[in-house]
């Protein structure tokens, strides 16, 4: 039975990965289990074919022997020390082995025979890569605890915009509270040291010492990306980054007219909140120990946001929208919101959703593949919906044992606020029962 029509499994992602069959040689599953252990932990379930999500499940023997193989394989082969958790599980009478690796605190891990340098792995996406040395060397960082935030270089308290600094933290603002905010670090001599968190948010040119730290933004003809009508970077702390660029999509998107008393109002085809949080998520998410700058596409029929890093911590394209957060740059993230970029963790991928399918447009697209997560927000219309959020409710829980507010989404251009108006309705109704918290929550027919 498909894993589409039971709703227990969900796709392959950063965390999931689905094996038809023990494979002969554990390579692979050991590589996986390596790249869980540098990430974010993870599963690996054998007995499901990846492709259609299929349960296909195992004979006694072989779970026997995957109970016994595998962990011993993984604890010879990975260095440091790495033990998984493996058991069997049920699914629809159907026998699994599922591999769990938690996110190790010793990394970053490796394949002995390979060795330290070519024997790390990571999980970007639902993939398993060698990962580069940016990746290794952030993997150095968490193991000693160093943060990128926090790192300072040859910049002074004289290299901050004192107006940016005051509209975060008020009027004149101490060199005690910079310090107590992570704005500045005082070193042993009582020299004060900007930090990079510090240095992005308030600093007047930020890119003299993190050159990454700034936005290439491209206009092209066509859909192909091969004629070039304007390029330019863009630099400055990231309040000047996000207005600046806003200012260059305003200039670039084509805008619909219309008449308004005696004067024609403009409204972009890309509604401008949406495009603002994505930029935002851009620079304030971004994993800046990667030497690229983030970049803006724009064109003919959509607008592409590059953002260097994979999502970070448990983050996937599966669950962006739910409220679920991680914050690669936490003290830069409090900075935005001080600064009044950023309202509250969480919110930003829903705006953008909400706003969009508000316009009459389809709501934007997510997508991680390599170090990068991409936005695409597309010019296309919402065709007219043929069936109620409620009917196409009722159509998934003929075909679905559990059905999540997301699986209703992909369906109907409803927005989330309507499915789950329609979901409480239909609860009062007695014809659905409401299970599990926060984004675990799933619907049941009440006859099951």
């Amino acid at each position: 039975m498909s894993t589409k029509k039971n709703g227990i499994l969900d796709r392959e992602s950063k965390t999931i990965e689905y094996k038809r069959e023990l494979p002969s040689n554990q390579s692979s599953i050991i590589k996986t289990c390596v790249a869980f252990a540098n990430t974010a932990g993870g599963k690996i379930i054998v007995g499901v074919e990846d492709g259609t999500l299929e349960i296909i499940g195992l004979n006694d023997k072989s779970v026997t022997h995957a109970l016994e193989a595998i962990p011993a394989a993984v604890y010879q082969s990975v260095s440091p020390a790495l033990i998984p958790d493996v058991y069997s599980q049920q699914i629809n009478d159907k026998e699994l082995v599922v591999v769990e690796v938690s996110r190790g605190n010793n990394p970053p891990y490796f394949v002995k025979a390979q060795g330290s340098k070519k024997g790390v792995y990571a999980r970007v996406g639902p993939t398993t890569r060698v990962a580069s040395e940016e990746h290794i060397e952030e993997l150095f960082s968490f193991k000693n605890r160093k943060s990128f935030e926090l790192e300072t270089g040859v910049k002074s308290l004289e290299s901050l915009d004192r107006k940016l600094l005051e509209e975060a933290f008020g009027r004149s603002p101490s060199q005690n509270t910079l310090i107590s905010e992570k704005v500045v670090i005082s070193t042993p001599g009582k020299v004060l040291l900007t930090t990079n968190a510090g240095l992005l948010a308030f600093g007047n040119k930020p890119e003299d010492q993190i050159p990454e730290a700034g936005i290439i933004c491209s206009r092209f003809r066509g859909i192909e990306g091969r004629d070039i009508v304007e390029t330019f970077e863009i630099d400055g702390p990231i309040s000047d980054l996000v207005a600046k660029t806003l200012n260059f999509l305003s200039r670039h998107l084509e805008h619909t007219f219309k008449l308004n008393g005696s004067r024609l109002q403009g409204t972009k085809h890309i509604p401008e909140e949406a495009l603002r949080e994505a930029v935002v998520n851009a620079v304030v998410h971004r994993k800046y120990q990667i030497p690229t700058r983030c970049k803006i596409a724009v064109y003919d029929n959509r607008v592409e946001i590059f953002s260097p890093g994979g999502l970070p911590g448990l983050l996937t394209v599966n669950n962006l929208g739910d409220g679920s957060s991680h914050l690669r740059n936490p003290i830069l993230a409090k900075f935005a919101r001080r600064l009044r970029l950023v309202e509250k963790p969480g919110s930003g991928i829903r705006l953008m959703i909400d706003s969009c399918v508000k316009s009459g447009i389809v709501p934007p697209t997510f997508h991680e593949d390599g170090d990068f997560v991409k936005v695409v927000f597309s010019k296309e219309k919402i065709k007219t919906p043929t069936v109620t959020a409620e009917e196409v409710i009722k159509n998934l829980l003929k075909n679905l044992d559990v059905v999540r507010i997301r699986d209703v989404q992909k369906e109907t251009i409803a927005s989330r606020n309507t499915i789950t108006n329609v979901l409480n309705k239909m609860i009062k109704e007695k014809k659905v029962k409401r299970f599990g918290k926060g984004a675990g929550v799933y619907y049941k027919n009440v006859t099951t």
